[in-house]
């Protein structure tokens, strides 16, 4: 969802419940009473923002037609929701990767060093690898300047070339890790082409910035920005 296109249409009043919501979930009485306003003003209000996508409203207890809800943040909105409410977060997360082959392991200095030109402060780096490729990096790390990895996760080579593996079913729950305390850019470059797009998918999904390294005509990295590009229907495997 592009939420710049709904960005006139959400009122004040809704973006203060955004704004309570980014702290913690709410009960709706409660957030009725934190708002001050009538419990039908605010069903029209979160009617709204659920509408749009940016909340969840989800029923905790119900007895007869009587329900308790619980309001929270959409999660796969948050980074977007930020931007949208221009609040401002102090740390940014890298999320990117590297294999076995040849020097892969310097691609997180690589990304690292182009979002620096672009004036990007990373705060945090996370790395999709391999333990191969791992290890192979950690006795690099001896003889040239690597940056820190803060976070490792690793799967074997195949499972980023497989659909049903485990890193394709738990990528999104490690995004969703990571987004909480910072802003999110993703890194496409390594690994596998199905990696490059499913992570693609990924950054459409949450409203992330995400790039990809390529060459400029003297050879040199240039980063290109991608997160414009859409991915349409379903990968099959």
């Amino acid at each position: 969802m592009n939420i710049k296109k709904y960005k006139s249409k959400i009122s004040d009043r809704q973006k203060e419940i955004l704004k309570a919501l980014m702290d913690k979930s709410f009960r709706q009485n409660e957030l009725q009473q934190l708002m001050g306003i009538t419990s039908p003003g605010l069903l029209y209000h979160l009617n709204i923002l659920e509408k749009y996508d940016l909340i969840i409203k989800e029923t905790i207890q119900q007895i007869g037609n009587a329900k308790i809800n619980e309001i929270s943040i959409n999660p796969f909105q948050l980074q977007r929701i930020r931007s949208f409410l221009d609040l401002k977060i102090k740390n940014c997360t890298l999320i990117t990767g590297f294999g076995e082959l040849a020097t892969g392991y310097r691609l997180p200095n690589a990304s690292l060093k182009l979002l620096k030109k672009h004036y990007y402060k990373i705060n945090r780096i996370v790395c999709f690898t391999t333990k191969k490729a791992d290890a192979i990096r950690k006795d690099k790390f001896k003889e040239e300047k690597l940056v820190e990895i803060h976070q490792y996760y690793h799967y074997d080579y195949e499972e980023y070339r497989n659909l049903n593996s485990s890193f394709f079913s738990e990528v999104d729950g490690i995004i969703l890790e990571e987004i909480k305390e910072a802003n999110l850019i993703i890194d496409i470059t390594p690994l596998s082409k199905l990696y490059s797009f499913e992570m693609l998918k990924k950054a459409n999904k949450y409203g992330l910035l995400c790039f990809y390294i390529g060459q400029d005509e003297e050879g040199n990295d240039k980063l290109i920005w991608m997160s414009k590009i859409k991915i349409e229907g379903e990968m099959i495997q």
